[in-house]
Order: structure tokens, then C-alpha cells, then sequence
């Protein structure tokens, strides 16, 4: 199959299976259930053991028919060069690399380098890429496709890392030519709780492989900091990691603090996790004794009533104390009144201000107000907590 062939394959069914299997066998295997299950190709990652001989196996067995083999997780031009000498039809690298391009158009491989930002797509285009692949998806969602689009309206996205059956839907009808799915070679969304612990641990590896290059630009240090909620209800423990912090800002590094979902579950008889991120955020705050929290969420703040269905809805700028009408006003977990996680809002907004530590609410969709914030200039929704003001 030619290489207009294979992107024109891509394009019309919209399907890669993304496989990272533990062996050749469970490879070959996830392989097959794959391509009955209609889709268009596959993508074997460099992080399976002995891939080469996988895709040159599968290369071989479907030679002919219209289901396209690509490799994944493409680090260099000679993985590039391997892959294609093995029978890969396009391949998938997580950043961009000029050389990787180069080298496939001179095989006429399809080629789609990873982009996390613009500059990274249009770098990526005038390279000669085919397509761009957005990772991970899952750190942006899919309004970042539509941000792209703006600008460069004529640019083909894949989005893969946070791409699952329940969500490609969305992918596509945002922009995307194609997306990415699946993890660890996981044929659906893991239900038992040793599955989903393991999806957590690849999962944190890909949200801190983006974290790091996105602050790198900038020179900074990332660190990742994993808790439980033993961590924080046991006092040595608590201060373990309150002195963790302190030394990681005294060396101007930046800690990425998030719940270790991999071995933090909920049980009969014992809880060990913290919950959600808002409280998450409170709890590191009181910890650290911050003077100010700042939760973005997907709507200016906290009104008076919901703002989509009352137009006559008010911003309320300054809460002084959390009262049974502002539970009401933020509605219960799940409902209407609680989008953007108001009601999860309001209980950061407890221990925030229990210890001290202002709390604001702010529209992520518009990052301009952190400067209004950093400035002292209102913006959203401010919880007083009474020890300092930003």
C-alpha cells in the first residue's frame, strides 16, 4: 500500500489502536481483536518487547489487505529506519524531530511527529509531516484542536495519550483526521481495581513527560510528588512531605503534586485516597500554609444561580463565610448547578479557609486573570481566609 494509500486508510475510518503489550504474543493477540473490531490500523509502540519482529510478522501476514502498521513511540531516524525496514507503513513519534521526518518522506512513510503546542505543528508541517500527532490528548482535551484549527486551519491532528473509545467521538467532531486509542494494549476501560492502578502508573509517566518538556522551555525543574491519604492524615508522614516541599522550592524546582491513584484506593473498611483535585489542592496548600489557592475551573466563578439556564445569574465576587445557601447555589455532585465542580469547590473552600489561605475561583479558559490575581486586581471568585492577600 502506498503512502497516500495508508493516510487516506487513516483518514476515512479515524481508528489507530495504540498497543503497548507486554510481549510478542499479547501483541499479536490485541492486534487481531483490533482489526475485528473495524479498525483501520494499528500502531505498534517501541516500548513492546521485540517489536521489529512484531510488525515485520504482521507486516507480512496483512500484506494486501487494507489494514495499515505503524510503529509508535518513534525516539530517532534509526528506530524511524528500522521500523520501515520491518514493514511499518507510517510512523508515530511522541515530539518532533526533523531528521525522523526527513528520512521518512525520503522511504515515502507516512510520518506524524507529537506537537504540544503551535509553533511544534507548524515546525512539524513545513517539515513535511503528514500528520500531527496532539499528545498528550488528555492534558488539553478536545477545544485544543479547535485552537489550533484557528490559526492553521489547514493542519491534520491526531490525538493520542487520554483518547478512549468513550471519548474519540468527541476527538473527531473537534478536528481530528484520526485519534490514538488505548493504553498497555487494554482492549476497554479497565473495571477492577489492579487494572486501573496500573493504567494510573503509565498514566502519571505521560503526564510528567509532558509537564517536563512544556517547562523546559521555560528553564524550569519539575518534581513529582505522589500522595495518599495516609500521607496526609498521619502526622509524620504529613510532615515528610511538607518537608519535601520546602526543599523543593528552596532549590526553585516546581512540584507537581498528584494523587498516587496507583496504590490509593477505597475499600470496605479503609479509605487511603484523598478524593478529587480540588481537595487535593486544599489539603497541599494547608500544608505548605499557603497564602492563596487558586482553582481554575470552566466558568468565571460562584453565582448566584446557574448561569446557563438564569441570565439574570450574578458573579459573586467575595465570600466570607460558606453558608447552607451557597451548598445550595453550587448543587449536588453531578448535577447541573455542580458543573465545573462547584460543589467540590466549596469544600477546598473549607479547608482553604479553615487554615487561613484565601481561595479564588477562576475561569481556566482565560489564564490573562492569573496576572489580575498575581496583581491583587479582582477576578472570579475569592473565598477570604484572613492570613494573607495575593
Amino acid at each position: 500500500m502506498k503512502k497516500e494509500q495508508v493516510l487516506s486508510r487513516l483518514r476515512q475510518c479515524g481508528l489507530v489502536a495504540v498497543v503497548r503489550a507486554r510481549d510478542a504474543e499479547d501483541a499479536l493477540r490485541i492486534a487481531e481483536a483490533c482489526i475485528r473490531g473495524g479498525c483501520a490500523g494499528i500502531e505498534l509502540t517501541y516500548t513492546t518487547p521485540g517489536v521489529n519482529d512484531i510488525i515485520q510478522r504482521m507486516a507480512s501476514e496483512y500484506a494486501g489487505s487494507d489494514f495499515v502498521i505503524g510503529a509508535g513511540t518513534v525516539m530517532d531516524p534509526e528506530t524511524a529506519r528500522m521500523a520501515i525496514l520491518a514493514g511499518a507503513q507510517y510512523v508515530v513519534s511522541p515530539y518532533f524531530n526533523a531528521d525522523t521526518v526527513r528520512l521518512c518522506n525520503r522511504y515515502r512513510v507516512a510520518c506524524m511527529p507529537g506537537a504540544m503546542s503551535i509553533a511544534e505543528v507548524v515546525a512539524g508541517m513545513e517539515a513535511g509531516a503528514d500528520i500531527i500527532k496532539v499528545f498528550p490528548g488528555e492534558l488539553f482535551g478536545p477545544k485544543i484542536l479547535k485552537a489550533i484549527h484557528g490559526p492553521i486551519p489547514q493542519a491534520e491532528l491526531m490525538p493520542t495519550g487520554g483518547v478512549s473509545v468513550d471519548n474519540a467521538a468527541e476527538w473527531i467532531r473537534a478536528g481530528a483526521v484520526a485519534v490514538g486509542v488505548a493504553k498497555m494494549g487494554l482492549p476497554c476501560r479497565p473495571q477492577d481495581i489492579p487494572s486501573k492502578q496500573a493504567a494510573a502508573a503509565v498514566g502519571q509517566c505521560e503526564l510528567m513527560y509532558a509537564y517536563d518538556r512544556l517547562f523546559a522551555q521555560y528553564n524550569h525543574t519539575v518534581a513529582q510528588l505522589l500522595l495518599t491519604g495516609e500521607d496526609v492524615r498521619f502526622p509524620h508522614r504529613r510532615q515528610n512531605f511538607v518537608n519535601a516541599m520546602e526543599r523543593l522550592l528552596e532549590l526553585n524546582a516546581l512540584p507537581i503534586v498528584n494523587e498516587n491513584d496507583a496504590v490509593a484506593t477505597d475499600e470496605v473498611g479503609e479509605s487511603t485516597t484523598i478524593g478529587e483535585n480540588d481537595t487535593l489542592a486544599a489539603i497541599v496548600a494547608e500544608c505548605v500554609g499557603a497564602d492563596l489557592l487558586i482553582l481554575l475551573s470552566d466558568i468565571d466563578g460562584l453565582y448566584t444561580a446557574d448561569p446557563r439556564k438564569d441570565e439574570h445569574a450574578a458573579l459573586i465576587p467575595e465570600v466570607g463565610e460558606i453558608t447552607p445557601e451557597l451548598w445550595e447555589r453550587a448543587g449536588d455532585p453531578g448535577s447541573a448547578l455542580g458543573t465545573g465542580g462547584m460543589h467540590t469547590k466549596l469544600k477546598a473552600a473549607e479547608i482553604a479557609m479553615a487554615c487561613g489561605c484565601d481561595m479564588i475561583i477562576a475561569n481556566g479558559r482565560r489564564p490573562e486573570l492569573l496576572y489580575d490575581i498575581a496583581a491583587g486586581r479582582p477576578a472570579g471568585t475569592r473565598f477570604v481566609g484572613g492570613r494573607g492577600q495575593a
